[in-house]
């Protein structure tokens, strides 16, 4: 939990104001549901739903879905373009190819989620974050992240990815899960045996 509000303390550098807010923004959010020492209920407001707290899917995608409605009603236009057009395809290959050529990034980016994979509790948005604040700081140009960097990218996706292999480790030597993914799997082992 404190890597997580450290690692947007240090990401949000530009305006750690903002920063500060989305933390506490999110830490109130988690706030929602049973308190698990007293098991009352905090903030739901009469509502059965939300006596398990805020499911995170469907609260950051309405997030994102709410941000895109709000721009599509101030600018204006459609959402979706019509067609894939040749440029399209090519772009996949350039994307393919700025992945081959920043290699070094993506194996630290990967060592990194392994080890974050490693830890109980720790998600994958921790490994996300750690990532993307350790492309940023060694970046030559950190002012191009938030603006359509690559490295913005592959930095957090290669450590997303590779905190699954990391949250095996404990799952399969101590019988410890580490993410509810890998609390399914071992379920499934004990079944098996």
């Amino acid at each position: 939990m404190y890597l997580g509000l450290t690692t947007i303390a240090s990401v949000s550098k530009g305006s750690w104001l903002k920063g500060i807010f989305a933390g506490f923004l999110g830490i109130l959010l988690s706030f929602v549901g049973f308190e698990p020492v007293s098991g009352e209920l905090r903030y739901t407001f009469g509502t059965l739903y939300l006596w398990g707290g805020i499911p995170l899917i469907p609260m950051i995608v309405g997030l994102f879905a709410m941000a895109e409605v709000i721009h599509h009603c101030t600018v204006g236009g459609s959402i979706s373009k019509s067609g894939v057009s040749a440029k399209a395809a090519r772009n996949v290959f350039k994307g393919i190819k700025a992945t081959f050529k920043r290699w070094f990034l993506i194996i630290r980016s990967a060592a990194s989620g392994t080890i974050i994979g490693m830890l109980p509790g720790a998600e994958g948005s921790v490994a996300s974050l750690v990532a993307y604040a350790h492309a940023v700081s060694t970046s030559k140009h950190p002012e191009k992240f938030g603006k359509g960097a690559i490295k913005g990218v592959l930095a957090p996706e290669a450590s997303n990815n590779a905190k699954d292999a990391g949250v095996l480790i404990p799952t399969i030597a101590f019988g410890i899960p580490g993410s509810e993914s890998a609390a399914i799997l071992l379920g499934a082992f004990l079944i098996y045996l």
